[in-house]
């Protein structure tokens, strides 16, 4: 294990952190060529807006508050439209001009003494900055904490909390669920304590849980995402993997208590979708990653997966809004 470098901000990353305070809403925006007149909806993204004045701020680009994107789409024309996600978060950043919540890689000085339920509840960041999901009928911005947030499609008005995540205590589900063919959600989360586990689960529009498959870790891997085919769920562990006592104790963000460990190898879990039974494991070069791209089985009974690879997690340091003093990630 090797300390990361120091490294300062890259010059092609820079634009991302400058501020967007301004909600707008405007009927027409310019365009280059031509929109084709058939193309008829609406394009719904989120992602940082503001990440307060430094020091007391949000340090990365994964923590700064949550903005709703709207681009909608007829004859021709588009029109935009942008609004903050009204959150605890957002409250406290706004009002106080610090975090308030722990964040991705930004903390609120926890305290040493905080009990390891206390990483999370009743301290998860609503923050969800990451991914926009429909689940039925509602639309929901999502984060790596179970605090999913619902918001009108029209207006962008943050609605509160859209429904329970299932699972106690220290939790984080991924941002990037999959869905079946009847609408149903398909996540998983990590379960950190003194028997930490990963756990598949599916959940219906009308809040109906059913626990697919719960799979034992001692030391949990950091997973942002994972892979769905007809009859399989795939998750990833790359070597990059955090102690969850370390992580209850530690006095900093969430992300830098993990560990890169290149001398171990990524493993692939393969979970029956449908029984839960675990499959089998295979086994490749280290490698880290935060997105899948595309899984399916083929007809010779193999899985093929597409995921976007590094050679190590040293994009999560590239990706702080001041240059990072050196931290002990990879």
């Amino acid at each position: 294990m090797s300390d990361i470098r120091t490294l300062p901000v890259l010059e092609d990353y820079a634009g991302w952190f400058a501020p967007q305070e301004n909600e707008l809403s405007i009927d027409a925006l310019p365009v280059e060529g031509r929109i084709p007149a058939w193309l008829t909806g609406t394009l719904l993204r989120n992602g940082p807006g503001y990440f307060g004045e430094r020091p007391r701020g949000a340090r990365h680009l994964l923590d700064g508050l949550a903005m709703l994107h709207k681009f909608a789409f007829t004859e021709g024309r588009v029109s935009y439209a942008n609004r903050f996600l009204r959150t605890k978060a957002y409250q406290a950043l706004r009002e106080d001009g610090r975090i308030g919540y722990r964040e991705f890689a930004s903390d609120p000085c926890r305290r040493l003494t905080d009990p390891i339920a206390s990483l999370f509840d009743p301290r998860y960041t609503d923050n969800a900055s990451v991914n926009v999901i429909r689940l039925g009928s509602r639309l929901v911005a999502l984060t790596e904490t179970p605090l999913p947030v619902a918001f009108d499609p029209d207006t962008l008005e943050t609605l509160g909390v859209a429904y329970d995540t299932p699972g106690r205590g220290p939790v984080s589900p991924s941002a990037h669920p999959h869905f079946d063919r009847t609408g149903a959600m398909i996540n998983v989360q990590v379960h950190y304590g003194l028997r930490s586990s990963y756990r598949v689960y599916r959940q219906t529009a009308t809040g109906g849980f059913r626990l697919l498959s719960k799979i034992p870790v001692t030391r949990p891997a950091y997973l942002h995402s994972f892979a769905v085919t007809e009859r399989h769920v795939i998750l990833i562990e790359s070597p990059f993997r955090v102690n969850p006592l370390e992580l209850a104790t530690a006095r900093r963000p969430f992300i830098e208590s993990y560990r890169w460990r290149p001398d171990r190898p990524t493993t692939f879990l393969i979970i029956d979708r449908h029984t839960g039974r675990l499959k089998g494991r295979r086994e490749t070069d280290p490698m880290f990653f935060f997105h899948t791209v595309n899984a399916y089985d083929d007809t010779d009974g193999d899985i093929v997966l597409d995921l976007c690879a590094y050679p190590d997690p040293s994009l999560i340091c590239l990706l702080y809004t001041l240059t990072l003093p050196t931290k002990r990630i990879v």
